[in-house]
């Protein structure tokens, strides 16, 4: 009995360890894979695109492409979770039938005299509800004194809101926490812009001068992504045509550990601290 007793244990404890070990393994693949996406589009005369989400070497997929008109297409595991598009405007289209059909048929008992008979028997309520004024709000004796007294509250606030701020950042603390949170917020930018965009545009305006702007700001870019992306300015004619291929990744965990980063920060603790419980971050040391 006891053997009995020690095998149904162990069998237990294999089990939990068995689902502990999944979760595990799910809360890591969750973590560290990475949610891959790729951008394909065109322009010319009419734009062409379609965006593909893959994650975990495609065990979901989301597919959205527009070519005259959007489809989207999610698979798990391969097999597609929503129906065709066809079947989805038959839905549509007998969702639309029944609710014409409610229509009518309110329509009708409405019209029912009947039901309108309570209604008609009633007229001297609806006679009292129109004769019914609401009272107007008394004026105020003195309306220049009011409107002053809120301006000169609405200045204190600003001065006071104004001081708080000045304090906050002059403060060498917070001014480190500023910068940690400028840093993680660059980081996650870089995390989340495609790694890779290839392709070729050709671009301008009529005036010249708006298409030198556009070229000043494209240029900005051009050390992340000029070596694959072709530009093509024109100055003396309006254009756009062109085609643009990008691909990145996306890890919950990296996003995940940039936000640890910052709450690990005692200071940003406190401030934060600060703000629920003041609605501010003013200083109070």
């Amino acid at each position: 009995m006891l053997h009995v007793l020690l095998l149904i244990l162990k069998i237990t404890g294999f089990l939990i360890l068995g689902i502990l070990g999944l979760l595990l393994t799910l809360i890591l693949l969750v973590l560290f894979v990475p949610v891959r996406y790729r951008f394909r589009g065109s322009y010319y005369e009419k734009p062409e695109g379609t965006v593909r989400i893959t994650w975990l070497l495609h065990t979901i997929s989301v597919l959205v492409s527009y070519h005259e008109d959007f489809q989207t297409t999610m698979k798990v595991l391969g097999f597609p979770l929503f129906r065709e598009k066809d079947d989805a405007e038959e839905i549509f289209e007998e969702g639309e039938e029944q609710m014409l059909h409610a229509m009518e048929v309110c329509e009708e008992v409405v019209d029912d005299p009947i039901l309108r008979q309570p209604l008609e028997e009633k007229p001297e309520v609806t006679k009292q509800r129109q004769d019914f004024v609401k009272p107007e709000a008394p004026s105020s004796e003195n309306p220049s004194k009011g409107l002053f007294h809120n301006i000169r509250e609405k200045l204190i606030f600003i001065t006071q809101k104004k001081e708080e701020l000045q304090s906050l950042l002059q403060d060498k603390e917070n001014q480190e926490t500023g910068k940690l949170i400028l840093r993680q917020i660059k980081r996650l930018f870089r995390h989340l812009l495609p790694q890779k965009v290839t392709g070729s545009v050709t671009f301008g305006f009529d005036d010249p001068y708006t298409t030198g702007q556009v070229l000043s700001v494209a240029s900005i870019f051009y050390g992340c992504y000029g070596k694959g992306l072709e530009l093509t300015p024109v100055f003396d004619e309006s254009v756009l045509e062109g085609e643009v291929e990008a691909k990145g990744r996306i890890r919950i965990g990296t996003i995940l550990i940039l936000g640890i980063q910052i709450y690990l920060n005692k200071n940003f603790r406190i401030l934060l601290k600060r703000w629920r419980s003041k609605g501010g971050v003013a200083d109070g040391r």
